[in-house]
């Protein structure tokens, strides 16, 4: 499985081509999608997701590795809290 730096590296490079065929590369994206601090802060405090981190990049790096455990779910709860921030 490739690991956060690989999607980072793929994602500065702009080689997006990968992303949208691989549930992990798209998992990726999502969590990029909320990491700004008060997105990063609310999501995780819904989700009952214990972050160690402080600084934010290490957050998205941690935030990502714990979402990788149960892909599926985490989609879910991606696109669940994704739709929801979109609504308002």
């Amino acid at each position: 499985m490739q690991d956060f730096n690989y999607w980072k590296k793929l994602h500065e490079s702009e080689t997006l081509e990968e992303f949208s065929n691989n549930t992990i590369g798209l998992l990726w994206l999502k969590t990029k999608s909320i990491i700004r601090k008060g997105l990063i802060v609310d999501f995780v405090a819904n989700n009952a997701i214990v972050l160690t981190e402080t600084v934010l990049e290490k957050k998205f790096v941690e935030l990502f590795g714990l979402l990788c455990k149960d892909p599926t779910n985490s989609h879910r709860l991606l696109d669940e809290y994704i739709r929801a921030e979109n609504e308002k």
